[in-house]
């Protein structure tokens, strides 16, 4: 009998990123929560993200399936990786687009912003959880 050796699907040096885009300081100011799986050796990475809004009806809109890529870019001897990331949710049996693009450190903390339906939310605290 053959012996079936199984090639794993994870990509050596992969990792969870997880954290928070937005200004929790400020009330009503929506918050994403991601949480990615980064593969560095291909620049991409996968996942899903959460915006919770201050406002009702929609306090919760969950992004399933983010893809993304991930470059790093030096400025003036210092590294900032770019991360932009993409996906799709419904709402209301309405499809809407969702993107956001970080600027972080090797830390995953930096700047960033988001953009789902026709909402945008520009240059605020990327923090790492």
């Amino acid at each position: 009998m053959e012996s079936v050796v199984k090639e794993s699907s994870v990509l050596h040096g992969s990792y969870l990123a997880q954290g928070i885009v937005g200004n929790d300081c400020l009330p009503g100011m929506p918050i994403l929560q991601y949480k990615l799986m980064v593969s560095p050796d291909i620049q991409t990475v996968n996942g899903a993200v959460e915006i919770n809004l201050a406002e009702l009806p929609y306090a919760h809109l969950v992004v399933k399936n983010v893809t993304g890529n991930i470059q790093s870019l030096e400025i003036g001897g210092t590294v900032t990786k770019i991360v932009v990331l993409e996906g799709v949710y419904t709402l209301n049996y309405i499809t809407e687009s969702f993107s956001a693009y970080l600027a972080i450190d090797d830390t995953w903390n930096g700047r960033g912003g988001f953009i789902y339906g026709e909402q945008r939310v520009e240059n605020v605290r990327v923090s790492s959880l």
